[in-house]
């Protein structure tokens, strides 16, 4: 696992990484289809997290997003969005 910055997370789109999966603070996982992607990652850019610390009142509707790139065991590459509210 490392954390992603967003010129990151548009260089693995750009390599052809496109499993997106989003983890909620209610600890569920939500895959996004192959085909969305895209429309996901353009909702997704104002809320991606600036720096360490960030203050959620500082983004759109109250939550925040921090990217990570993972990887697993047979080799397939996720970019994982967290969301924090």
């Amino acid at each position: 696992m490392r954390e992603l910055e967003i010129e990151d997370v548009k260089e693995l789109f750009r390599e052809g990484v496109h499993q997106l999966v989003e983890y909620n603070t209610s600890g569920f996982l939500v895959w996004v289809p192959p085909s969305e992607c895209f429309e996901y990652w353009k909702w997704a850019q104002p809320h991606l997290a600036e720096g360490h610390l960030p203050y959620l009142e500082d983004y759109p509707e109250g939550f925040v997003l921090s990217t990570s790139e993972w990887i697993s065991d047979s080799g397939e590459r996720l970019i994982v969005f967290s969301r924090y509210h």
